[in-house]
């Protein structure tokens, strides 16, 4: 992309190529506050966070507009992921610095990485159209590319290996363990779509993937027992598994939806006693 932007190498310098164009600085911001776990799928009315934005700052919305989108940021952690959460209300409590509150939390997928808590200095960015899309080949991804920034005549290049985390599919919910008499243990889950599901006429979430398959993992006191793949939201664990597994105690159960461009997403994880 080219100033204010940025342009990219797949090797060395020499190679650059044109990515796209940022018209606009982002609204760009850090936690000034920690800011803790909260519900998923309704509003986190707990949580009150302030953070310090450099520059421009967000306004306060309506529900309405928060429903279609508004104030939606993207709060990253150490380790890069980021939890994407929208607040309805922001109020300026000082130069620079906004009162947070009113949160939908972990949308898009990204409740495994809430953290607990996010710690004061995370930084937070605005997704919005200050953003620009830099386009990418599917060969590209996870390969180590050198990024060069370039804006008012001033440069500055950074290594980063871009990921396919909008391919990563979103953990599956509503996981039910059930122990049948015969010590056989079914597990049973809803698939979650990264794509397509928002219409309430929908009998069950579109598949949004190439091919459906689920990677279940078995475990017991943190050991994996048994790694096994199922085409369809149910796996039975039969007693006679357990035995030659050695299962006994608690059993921990965590399932993810495969894809073929990412591989296993984000897990949901359950728990029963043998």
């Amino acid at each position: 992309m080219r100033g204010p932007g940025v342009p990219c190498a797949c090797a060395a310098p020499d190679a650059l190529t044109d990515r796209g164009k940022i018209e606009r600085p982002a609204l760009l911001g850090r936690l000034a506050w920690d800011l803790y776990p909260g519900p998923i799928d309704r509003f986190d009315d707990g949580n009150v966070v302030e953070a310090e934005f450099f520059g421009e700052g967000p306004n306060a919305v309506t529900t309405g507009d928060l429903l279609n989108g508004a104030n939606r940021f993207a709060l990253v952690g150490p380790d890069g992921r980021a939890e994407v959460l929208q607040a309805r209300d922001a109020a300026l409590v000082a130069p620079g610095r906004y009162r947070l509150s009113k949160f939908l939390r972990g949308l898009f997928g990204t409740e495994g990485a809430m953290r607990a808590p996010h710690p004061a200095g995370s930084p937070i960015l605005a997704l919005d159209l200050r953003l620009t899309r830099a386009t990418l080949a599917p060969d590209e991804i996870g390969a180590p590319l050198l990024w060069r920034f370039e804006a008012n005549g001033a440069q500055a290049d950074l290594p980063y290996a871009p990921a396919a985390d909008n391919a990563r599919p979103f953990a599956p919910v509503h996981l039910r363990l059930n122990r049948a008499a015969n010590g056989d243990v079914e597990a049973r889950w809803v698939r979650q779509t990264r794509l397509g599901g928002d219409a309430w006429s929908q009998a069950e979430p579109p598949l949004g993937e190439e091919r459906e398959a689920y990677l279940v993992e078995l475990r017991a006191g943190g050991v994996l027992l048994r790694e096994a793949e199922t085409t369809a939201p149910v796996f039975l664990y039969t007693a006679l598994d357990q035995a030659a597994d050695g299962a006994a105690g608690w059993l921990e159960v965590r399932v993810a939806q495969r894809s073929t461009t990412y591989g296993a997403g984000a897990h949901a994880e359950s728990s029963i006693m043998l």
